[in-house]
């Protein structure tokens, strides 16, 4: 592990035990920044360099990091203090001193730190982030990245480059997989690999097919509430057989809980009725309040208890499988007294012993069956 990272998570985990002046854990940022060789009094780091857009508007990055021998700056940074909820405006923000720099890659500090790319088709995404935590190892790889010494900004390029083509991948896969088991495909997929299994060793198509009658084919999800049920519809063969394929809720728990009286409900749907219930109870809670009393690590930092629904219909484009992690129909997105659209996350499994804690602190939850969680 690089040295220097333990040092900075000392610097700032402080700072997250109070709802400190963002200007003040930007003085903190910029400490750490010089464990790594930049400094204010050679000119290789500033705050609140001057950048100019168009003929008479100019915005203003938090600090700028220069490399000798190089006019414009290498990296610009945008600094929010650690309670901040990460909004589109604040990344939008970064996207334009990237830009108008004509760099590639943009820093955001925060309650986490985050590499930004700005590819060549357009996207502005996150590919690259360590969590303020001694132990996480992406913290030591960014302080490598970015000791001043070491420096290359056509390294750090690089990196989000291939961080950014790893992401897309994944996403291509993940596509390609839904589209492979979707409602219209998956069975016949799965018997046409069958088939071309047993083909080539020799027997015969006629005979596999006669043998596919007796298969029932089931298709299961591993987390509660992943997708519906999916009772596909029969796809007759010449010889009228017809194929299923349904979800099986074999060896799950299907506890059903209830709250203050209310009917029982499934895991996921339960978190989202007691949020609700929350939110009509204190008309007047913000985004911030919700998060603070169903926080992050009732489920986990990446993913969250609630969101924004803009954040996640913009995470939606790049990371496909994200719709399938938060309620998002019409009827289950909840809106806030300001207006403001929060989704939450239907994704339980085992984590959701946290959250049933949380609920028993302020409803009276019963369950419908005796709950071992």
């Amino acid at each position: 592990m690089n040295e220097i990272w333990p040092e900075i998570v000392e610097a700032l985990l402080p700072y997250f035990a109070s709802d400190i002046a963002e200007s003040t854990y930007q003085e903190k940022i910029e400490e750490c920044l010089r464990y790594l060789g930049w400094k204010k009094t050679n000119g290789t780091m500033q705050s609140q360099y001057v950048l100019p857009i168009g003929n008479n508007n100019t915005v203003r990055p938090d600090i700028v990091l220069f490399k000798p021998n190089i006019e414009s700056p290498v990296l610009p940074i945008e600094v929010k203090r650690p309670s901040n909820v990460q909004c589109e405006r604040q990344v939008t923000q970064l996207m334009t001193y990237v830009r108008q720099l004509n760099l590639k890659v943009g820093l955001y500090v925060g309650e986490k730190i985050q590499l930004y790319y700005n590819s060549d088709n357009g996207d502005f995404t996150n590919v690259f982030t360590a969590e303020i935590q001694r132990e996480d190892v992406n913290g030591s790889v960014l302080c490598n990245l970015l000791a001043f010494s070491d420096f290359d900004l056509d390294k750090l390029e690089d990196f989000c480059k291939a961080q950014y083509q790893q992401i897309q991948a994944r996403d291509n896969l993940h596509r390609r997989i839904t589209e492979f088991f979707s409602e219209s495909n998956a069975v016949q997929n799965v018997l046409s690999l069958l088939k071309d299994k047993f083909v080539p060793e020799g027997f015969d198509a006629k005979a596999i097919e006669e043998e596919f009658t007796h298969l029932n084919i089931v298709i299961s999800y591993r987390n509660d509430n992943v997708a519906p049920s999916q009772q596909v519809e029969p796809i007759p063969t010449h010889t009228d057989v017809l194929y299923q394929a349904t979800q099986t809720k074999s060896g799950r728990d299907n506890t059903q809980f209830s709250f203050n009286g209310s009917k029982f409900y499934g895991k996921g749907r339960f978190v989202l009725e007691v949020i609700r219930h929350y939110v009509k109870e204190h008309p007047h809670t913000t985004y911030d309040d919700l998060r603070k009393q169903f926080p992050d690590e009732l489920h986990s930092k990446s993913l969250g208890v609630v969101r924004l629904e803009t954040d996640i219909r913009k995470e939606i484009t790049l990371r496909p499988d994200r719709k399938r992690r938060y309620f998002l129909k019409p009827d289950e997105i909840i809106v806030l007294s300001d207006g403001t659209k929060v989704v939450v996350n239907n994704q339980w499994g085992t984590l959701f012993p946290k959250f049933l804690k949380a609920a028993q602190m302020i409803y009276d939850v019963k369950s419908d069956t005796p709950y071992q969680g």
